[in-house]
């Protein structure tokens, strides 16, 4: 073993492809661990699963060469819970805290959490520079599933008040119809903020207040969730999938395939060899143009096709005419 790898390690490049190896298995065993979302590994081919995720978003690091800079997609968890009895219903209050520093205005906020019974929700936004007013309320029923309140989809016109709480003829000439809540909410007040919006860069606090109506009503702790305009180390798909999740996913089984293989065909090869070495005569002649016909096969199908330029060049050249 000793001088198998005092040879092996001359080659560079199969340093090259064991380090590889290596990396793919620790990967496939880590897994689990360094997805950014839990569970993802087991629930890969679950599309509702991933709705909340942004669609075919770029990477992350994409921002490190665009001069305007994207949201990046995050999870954030509230600050500790604040606890109050109101008319002798418990009110339950979570504040959490966004700090906005790019160029581009996320494609949604969404505020999710599960629990059981009726609840009435609150949700207040504050921004950088002051203006602050409530942007959403409800009274919703919880069940097995996430509720979500989406900034873009639920608070449209909370996001129109707090605007007209800073310039109301800038509110009045909004088409609500056409403007995106989300990047209004990002964006400072002026006249082409609809259009042309100029980032309100700095924290942004939200308020989400649930109160519990009915009884045994309650409520898990809730997140929110940042749809960016770029996403974790490989973006999403079309599908809103993590795809560095689905590189974890993939590499567990490529390993397995490919081990799997590997065994398969040295055993059979080696069964074969001792058989033809063996017998000789008409078992040699076989399993040799056996093994031959199995190698050309896959180039048999697909002869290679000439490069267009030279067929160009057989049409046009002077010589070929």
């Amino acid at each position: 073993l000793r001088d198998f790898w005092k040879e092996y390690r001359k080659a560079g490049s199969g340093l090259v492809g064991l380090a590889i190896l290596c990396f793919f298995i620790i990967l496939a065993f880590a897994g689990p661990s360094v997805v950014p979302f839990a569970g993802a590994t087991e629930r890969w081919h679950d599309i509702t699963y991933w709705k909340d995720n942004p669609r075919a978003a770029p990477p992350a690091w994409v921002n490190w060469f665009s001069a305007r800079k994207g949201a990046v997609s995050a999870r954030l968890a509230p600050a500790a819970p604040s606890t109050e009895l109101v008319e002798g219903r418990k009110r339950l209050g979570y504040a959490f805290t966004y700090d906005y520093g790019a160029d581009k205005a996320p494609r949604d906020l969404i505020f999710r959490f599960m629990g059981a019974g009726q609840v009435s929700l609150r949700l207040k936004a504050e921004r950088p520079d002051g203006s602050a007013t409530e942007i959403y309320q409800g009274q919703v029923e919880l069940g097995a599933d996430y509720q979500r309140i989406s900034i873009d989809h639920d608070a449209q016109g909370g996001v129109l008040e707090l605007v007209s709480s800073v310039d109301e003829f800038v509110a009045s000439s909004i088409d609500p119809n056409s403007a995106r809540p989300v990047a209004l909410l990002f964006s400072q007040v002026d006249g082409d903020m609809a259009d042309s919006p100029i980032a309100l860069k700095g924290k942004y606090g939200f308020d989400l207040s649930i109160e519990l109506l009915s009884k045994g009503a309650s409520v898990e702790a809730p997140e929110l969730l940042v749809s960016g305009e770029v996403s974790g180390i490989l973006g999403t798909d079309v599908s809103k999938r993590d795809i560095f999740t689905g590189v974890v996913v993939g590499i567990k089984w490529a390993l397995i395939i490919g081990f799997l293989t590997s065994i398969v065909t040295v055993i059979v090869g080696v069964t074969l060899g001792v058989v033809a070495a063996y017998f000789g005569g008409v078992s040699d002649w076989l399993l040799t143009r056996l093994y031959e016909f199995i190698y050309l096969l896959p180039v048999l199908p697909f002869p290679p096709k000439p490069p267009r330029s030279h067929l160009y060049y057989r049409r046009t050249s002077p010589d070929a005419r």
